[in-house]
């Protein structure tokens, strides 16, 4: 895929975001992300609506979010006060107290699987969980929701 192909199909992507009704700050952030993170659209498209994609790309794009959110340590591991800080300046719209919570239980869940740091299925569990723990306290919507 070439680099216009690529920003076409991120162009696109934003549209389709925007004429859905989706929220526009977070999707731009996600769509920067997934372009830094050289995303496969279609991995792209399931983060947009609020899912963890179970691909090997997509397992992989879920490790690089964590590195651009800057959410793991030096050992590329779970760091909960460094996550702390990604979650309130990702998802600025909900409190504190509540972000404080989903990180706690990630940083808890994170420990169980610090074997399979710094690999892709490690990124894709912790993000997994942590959409999990979005959605259980109502604060993500998924289309199935």
């Amino acid at each position: 895929m070439n680099l216009i192909t690529s920003v076409s199909g991120f162009l696109g992507l934003a549209l389709i975001v925007t004429f859905c009704g989706a929220k526009p700050a977070e999707d731009t952030r996600i769509l920067t992300m997934s372009k830094n993170c050289n995303a496969v659209d279609a991995d792209t498209k399931i983060v947009l609506q609020y899912q963890v994609p179970s691909s090997d790309s997509g397992k992989c794009l879920m490790l690089c979010y964590l590195k651009e959110l800057k959410m793991l340590d030096s050992n590329e591991k779970y760091s909960e006060s460094l996550s702390l800080e990604a979650f309130k300046g990702f998802w600025t719209q909900y409190s504190a107290d509540v972000l404080q919570e989903v990180n706690s239980k990630a940083a808890i869940f994170a420990k169980g699987i610090d074997s399979k740091s710094g690999t892709c299925d490690y990124g894709y569990e912790i993000m997994k969980f942590i959409n999990a723990e979005f959605i259980r306290k109502s604060l993500l919507k998924t289309p199935s929701s």
